[in-house]
C-alpha cells in the first residue's frame, strides 16, 4: 500500500524545513517561525528544550481507525510539539492517516481522533516512523470457525479455549470461535479442557491442536485422544507483606488457558500450590503467570516461560516486583497527571490513561499517554480553540498507570514506533525462564 504523505502541509514540494509550522484550525492557513527557542535550557517534563535548528529531522506518524486499517478517520489531525511545550505542526492526515513534520530530538507526538480520543508518545526521535491506533476502537471481527471434539465419558462440561478467548459448553461437542483481525494474524492453539463432577470443579483432560491457523468460515476438528493432567507445584518465596492476594496460573504459550487457579490470601513468606498442569503434549514453552495485588487498585503480573515438561516452579516474589503505583490523579488547571510510586526500578514503557467530561455537552475526553519511565507527566497543552485541554469546570474521570518490563524489548526505543502492536506481541516473546511483568493502578475502572 502507497503511503500519501501529509508532509506537503508544513513543507512545499518535499522541500527540507526547519521552520516551526501551525496550522490554524478555522482556515486551513499555516505561519512559520524560528524554531522554539528555550536558552536557559529549562526542563519541561524532564526534558530539556532544543533550540539548535541543526538537530531537527523528519518524523513520520500513521494514524488509522481500527475498524478500517489502512483508512483514517475523517477529520484526524497530528500535532508535533518540541520539548518545550510549543506545537511545531498541526497537520491534518491524509486519507491514509499520514502525517509528517520536523522536529528536534525529544519531542511529542499527540493524535486527536475526533472526538475527543487523544494519544500522545512522548522522547520522539529524529527517523521514528509511529503507528498510532484508537485504544478506544476495537479490530473488525472476521467470520467463525466451529471448532468439534469428542465427548469424554467422564465430564459433565468442557472449557474450549483459543487464541481470541474462551467459551463454556455443557453437552453440546461443538463451538464457534470468533477472532478478531488482529487476533487471527499468528497461528495458534486450540484445545479444550474436560471438567469433571469433582468439588471444587477441576479440568482432568485435555484435548489440543497446535499451529492452527484461524480459517474464517472453516471447521477444526480436535480429534483427541484425551490427555490427562499431571501433578505440578509451584512455590513463591520472598512474599512481601501487605498483600492482598497472590495467585498462579499456568498458561500455554499465547493462551489465556487457566489449569491451575490457586488463590493465596493475606499471605507474607513462602506459599507452595499443588494442582493440575497441562500434560507434555502442550507446546514446548508454556506461560506460567503470577499475580501479587496490593489492594484494590494496585496489582502486577509477572510472566515466565517455563518449558512444558517442567511439573514445578518456583519464584521469588519480592525480587520480580516493579514499582508499586497508586492511581494517576489529573490537575484540570494545570493538565498535569502525578502519580506516587513505591519502589524504583527501569521499565520498558510507561502508559498513562486519564479522562474527563465537560459538561453541559458531556463531551467525554480520552487521553493516553506513552512515556519512557515512570514519572508525573503535564499532557501536551493543543491550541485553544480546539476545546480540547482540560479545563477547571470539567469532572475527572477515570485513570490507570501501567509500568512494562517486558522480555521482547530491550528499551524504549523498541517500543516507541508501534506501541498498540508490541503490546499485544511481546508477551508471546522471550526464551526459556525469560520474564515478562507489568505493575498497574487504576481509579474507576
Amino acid at each position: 500500500m502507497s503511503r500519501r504523505s501529509a508532509r506537503g502541509r508544513s513543507m512545499r514540494f518535499g522541500e527540507r524545513c526547519l521552520c516551526a509550522c501551525a496550522v490554524t484550525v478555522a482556515t486551513g492557513s499555516s505561519a512559520c517561525s524560528s524554531p522554539p527557542a528555550r536558552p536557559d535550557g529549562a526542563m519541561i517534563d524532564g526534558q530539556a528544550a532544543i533550540a539548535d535548528a541543526s538537530s531537527y529531522g523528519r518524523v513520520d506518524v500513521v494514524a488509522t481507525d481500527p475498524d478500517n486499517p489502512g483508512v483514517a478517520i475523517l477529520g484526524t489531525r497530528v500535532f508535533f510539539i518540541a520539548p518545550n511545550g510549543e506545537v511545531i505542526a498541526n497537520v491534518l492526515a491524509d486519507l491514509y492517516g499520514n502525517a509528517s513534520a520536523d522536529v528536534p530530538p525529544g519531542s511529542s507526538v499527540t493524535v486527536l481522533w475526533p472526538p475527543a480520543t487523544l494519544e500522545t508518545v512522548m522522547g520522539v526521535m529524529p527517523g521514528d516512523h509511529l503507528r498510532f491506533a484508537d485504544f478506544a476502537a476495537t479490530a473488525p471481527l472476521l467470520d467463525p470457525m466451529k471448532i468439534t471434539f469428542p465427548a469424554s465419558s467422564s465430564a459433565v462440561e468442557y472449557e474450549l479455549y483459543n487464541p481470541c478467548g474462551w467459551s463454556h459448553m455443557t453437552s453440546n461437542l461443538s463451538d464457534d470461535v470468533v477472532c478478531n483481525l488482529d487476533d487471527a494474524v499468528k497461528p495458534g492453539t486450540y484445545f479444550v479442557a474436560a471438567i469433571s463432577t469433582t468439588s471444587p470443579v477441576t479440568p482432568f483432560a485435555v484435548v489440543e491442536k497446535d499451529g492452527v491457523p484461524y480459517a474464517p468460515g472453516g471447521t477444526l476438528d480436535l480429534q483427541g485422544p484425551w490427555q490427562p493432567l499431571v501433578d505440578c507445584t509451584s512455590a513463591h518465596s520472598d512474599i512481601p507483606t501487605g498483600y492482598t492476594t497472590v495467585s498462579q496460573r499456568f498458561v500455554a504459550s499465547t493462551l489465556g488457558f487457566s489449569i491451575v487457579r490457586d488463590l493465596v490470601t493475606s499471605q507474607s513468606g513462602t506459599s507452595t500450590f499443588a494442582g493440575k498442569c497441562a500434560p507434555t503434549t502442550m507446546p514446548s514453552l508454556e506461560r506460567t503467570w503470577v499475580y501479587p495485588q496490593r489492594n484494590t487498585q494496585a496489582y502486577q503480573h509477572i510472566f515466565e516461560s517455563v518449558a512444558a515438561t517442567d511439573t514445578s516452579y518456583t519464584i521469588d516474589v519480592a525480587q520480580n516486583l516493579l514499582p508499586w503505583m497508586e492511581a494517576p490523579t489529573l490537575d484540570l488547571a494545570t493538565g498535569k497527571v502525578t502519580i506516587a510510586v513505591d519502589g524504583s526500578a527501569d521499565v520498558d514503557v510507561f502508559v498513562l490513561d486519564v479522562s474527563y467530561t465537560r459538561e453541559p455537552s458531556g463531551t467525554f475526553f480520552h487521553w493516553y499517554v506513552i512515556a519512557p519511565a515512570i514519572a508525573d507527566i503535564t499532557l501536551p497543552r493543543l491550541p485553544d480553540e480546539l476545546g480540547i485541554n482540560p479545563r477547571t469546570t470539567d469532572e475527572f474521570g477515570t485513570s490507570r498507570a501501567t509500568a512494562y518490563d517486558w522480555a521482547g524489548a530491550k528499551s524504549y526505543a523498541d517500543v516507541r514506533p508501534d506501541f498498540e502492536r508490541w503490546i499485544t506481541s511481546a508477551i508471546s516473546a522471550g526464551d526459556p525462564h525469560s520474564i515478562s511483568r507489568y505493575s498497574v493502578s487504576d481509579l474507576g475502572y
